[in-house]
């Protein structure tokens, strides 16, 4: 819906006289990326570490979709290795914190497979701090890992070689506007003058980038297809915002693979847990005021009947089925 970013502005006397709102998110955020403040992305490596952020950004969600916190049920998404603190972590931040009427938690990943109806396959869910990988068979999820190889490692790359290169100390955030080409270009001073930069160099130094530490991703899908089955090998999947960067160097890599794709792979996850949810609550939670374009369709269709997590350590078994 909006960018998961946080923008807390510097508490200054000049900030106080023009009464500036001192929390942005959002667009808003992104907008006055270049102000002097704390730029937070909550969730990090797949884990929450600023609470207040994660909560500022879950209730502007609700209240775009005119949704009453009391009266909403959720579906939420997590990594595929996750501890049962962090769960209960997660589950209280949205019931208790956010308010919301009753929480579920799946793997984030699982959402990709439901969106495309299928029962079996592995999953490739590349995100911004961290990639997954998620087996699952006959409706039930058989075998998983995760690595924080993924998009921010390449960010941070060209960040690095910025700085030592060129000089130019650019914050992780607009390198990130620029490789996604939301921002076409950006000017900076340096000792030796005003550099600027296109979103087509950036974007050809996150390819470079993207391909060496694709390398590693390749050989973390390698170890973990020879323990799949052949009902799961029949669909592997990439997915996640990752895709853009990261799916032509594997494709290259791994040429004895298929992948397959699904139309968003930004929002393929969400999809499939927002039907996971129709199937769970029966019915969409009523909005405030309801509007036609904000009304989803409702459809289960190719929903599983049951999902059954298989734990590791047995941190999920009672939580998740």
């Amino acid at each position: 819906m909006f960018p998961s970013l946080v923008l807390m502005r510097e508490r200054n006397i000049w900030n106080r006289i023009k009464r500036r709102p001192m929390i942005l998110l959002g667009e808003e955020a992104e907008e006055a990326i270049n102000e002097r403040g704390r730029i937070i992305r909550p969730v990090s490596e797949g884990r929450i570490l600023h609470e207040e952020a994660y909560i500022l950004l879950v209730k502007d969600a609700l209240e775009r979709l005119r949704l009453k916190p009391e009266e909403t049920r959720a579906v939420a998404g997590t990594l595929s290795r996750v501890t049962e603190e962090e769960l209960n972590k997660l589950e209280s931040l949205l019931e208790k914190s956010v308010g919301l009427a009753e929480v579920q938690i799946y793997p984030a990943s699982l959402g990709t497979l439901v969106s495309m109806g299928f029962e079996s396959g592995i999953i490739l869910d590349i995100g911004e701090g961290a990639t997954n990988l998620l087996a699952v068979e006959d409706r039930e999820i058989v075998d998983f890992s995760t690595t924080v190889v993924a998009v921010d490692a390449a960010l941070n790359a060209v960040k690095a070689r910025l700085s030592t290169e060129f000089g130019v100390d650019l914050r992780t955030e607009e390198v990130r506007l620029l490789a996604v080409s939301l921002k076409d270009k950006l000017k900076k001073y340096t000792a030796s003058g005003v550099k600027e930069f296109t979103s087509g160099e950036i974007g050809e130094m996150i390819k470079r980038e993207s391909l060496y530490f694709a390398e590693e991703i390749a050989e973390l899908m390698r170890v973990f297809l020879r323990k799949a089955s052949t009902g799961m090998l029949e669909n592997i999947i990439i997915t996640g915002g990752g895709t853009y960067f990261f799916e032509e160097p594997l494709r290259s890599l791994l040429p004895e693979i298929s992948f397959k794709k699904p139309p968003d792979p930004s929002f393929a996850n969400a999809e499939g847990l927002y039907k996971i949810a129709e199937a769970i609550f029966q019915e969409p939670p009523q909005r405030i005021q309801p509007t036609p374009e904000l009304t989803p369709e409702p459809s289960i269709s190719g929903v599983p009947e049951r999902i059954t997590i298989t734990p590791s350590e047995g941190s999920y078994e009672d939580r998740i089925v």
